[in-house]
């Protein structure tokens, strides 16, 4: 989600900020014009958990493939490179609208990233459970998230569409716990990161994988 406020904060830019008149719509950039009139308040923080707007997240789905490079240190520590392609989408429902416009509004977001990442990997066995092999990971890593993101807003004044590019630099610390079927090439991860993000966001990422 860490590409959500950027995105927000572009739409608005490009859309929203540019004369009333020049689009057919109402004055609805930033925050009180100076004349005094209502604006439409959209930034960032319009769907932060903080946010005065109230808001709910209908949906949000990521699927997405990985590839990484191994080269080990030590017998539980190695390096390692990895790339990740996603696609993902989230939905998100204002039942009050946004400012003056107070019809429901719904803000999408359809999202192709490309996080390439290197980092340090500490790996614990852990006793086997029903002869599959478990481990117990903790990793800390840089990486950059580069997304291309369609944001669409819909009520019944506005009908806009906007693509921006967002870059986002991180470092992580992660813990992973791995399970390692007998007689199978195929493993399950599950991974939980902490991430600082540059713009300073902090997020928690999370994601189950299915490797070979």
């Amino acid at each position: 989600m860490a590409h959500v406020g950027p995105a927000l904060e572009a739409t608005a830019e490009q859309f929203l900020d540019r004369p009333a008149a020049a689009k057919g719509l109402p004055d609805v950039s930033g925050s009180v014009s100076s004349g005094g009139s209502p604006r439409l308040t959209l930034g960032r923080d319009t769907l932060a958990p903080d946010s005065d707007t109230p808001h709910r997240r209908l949906s949000d789905r990521r699927l997405g493939l990985r590839g990484q490079i191994n080269t080990p240190l030590s017998a539980q520590t190695d390096v390692f490179a990895a790339l990740s392609v996603t696609a993902g989408q989230s939905r998100h429902l204002l039942p009050q609208g946004l400012g003056p416009l107070a019809d429901p509004m719904r803000i999408d977001f359809d999202r192709l990233g490309l996080t390439p990442e290197v980092g340090i990997r500490w790996t614990r066995p852990l006793s086997d459970v029903a002869g599959a092999k478990t481990s117990l990971t903790l990793a800390l890593s840089a990486g950059q998230e580069v997304s291309r993101v369609r944001t669409t807003l819909r009520s019944a004044l506005l009908d806009v569409t906007n693509y921006s590019t967002v870059r986002q630099g991180f470092v992580s610390l992660g813990a992973g716990l791995t399970l390692a079927p007998a007689g199978g090439r195929a493993q399950i991860e599950a991974v939980v990161q902490a991430r600082q993000m540059t713009g300073g966001e902090r997020v928690l990422h999370s994601e189950f994988r299915l490797s070979r």
